[in-house]
């Protein structure tokens, strides 16, 4: 005789263990169905306080960039000044440049290539700084430190506009507000356009100087090494 199921369900003892097979099917679906809405719910909250922590991080490093922009700045437009009775001697009126980083954050919550920028900043500045130090800073060329002051530090000037342009952008910053009649950016890029003239300038000046087939040895003689002429005895005025 075959057993049919569906009979057996129709029976009271049946109907009450459908009812139980249904009740915990039914409790285990909203078991289920909780925890999903749970860890949504948890995934969002992980996702907004990471959004939050991740703006908060580009809000901070657009203030140490933007304290960098002003060292640079002052530094690339600061005019030495000479003392009238040494030549040789020279104040700066500004202070080197600082850059401080936030610490003991996340950097990870910005993408790679943007976070390693920002961390290469300060051996940049670094770099530039210990660079001027090794430079033979005497009268009257100074080796162009200078030149190579205004130029290199208004580079990382415009590096750390760039990095600021950029986390603004991404995560809706307000860019630094500035008075009308001051542009870094503008500053900069003249800092940067002189020296690459005055470099070039300098090229073409030695190289005009410099004669093609002309030794660049200094001549031991006055005529450039060659023994005066002897004066023989025929070529002498006839005595009167």
């Amino acid at each position: 005789m075959r057993f049919d199921l569906w009979q057996f369900f129709q029976t009271t003892q049946g109907s009450i263990i459908l009812g139980v097979l249904i009740g915990a099917a039914s409790i285990a679906i909203g078991v289920m169905l909780s925890r999903s809405l749970l860890l949504a719910g948890l995934r969002r909250t992980h996702r907004a306080n990471r959004s939050r922590e991740t703006r908060m991080l580009a809000m901070r490093v657009v203030l140490a960039m933007d304290d960098l922009v002003g060292g640079c700045h002052s530094a690339a437009i600061d005019a030495p000044e000479f003392n009238p009775s040494d030549s040789g001697d020279f104040v700066l009126h500004t202070d080197d440049p600082r850059l401080v980083l936030p610490k003991d954050v996340d950097w990870s919550l910005l993408p790679p290539d943007l976070a390693e920028d920002i961390l290469w900043m300060p051996n940049r500045l670094r770099n530039i700084l210990d660079g001027l130090e090794s430079l033979d800073v005497s009268a009257p060329e100074f080796d162009d430190f200078f030149l190579h002051r205004q130029a290199d530090l208004s580079k990382l000037g415009l590096r750390a506009m760039d990095i600021i342009d950029r986390l603004c952008t991404e995560y809706g910053i307000e860019v630094p507000e500035r008075p009308l009649y001051y542009d870094p950016r503008a500053t900069f890029e003249e800092g940067v356009a002189l020296a690459v003239d005055f470099t070039d300038r300098r090229r073409k000046s030695q190289k005009n100087a410099t004669t093609p087939g002309r030794s660049n040895v200094t001549p031991l003689f006055g005529n450039g090494g060659v023994e005066p002429k002897t004066v023989k005895p025929s070529d002498k005025d006839p005595i009167a």
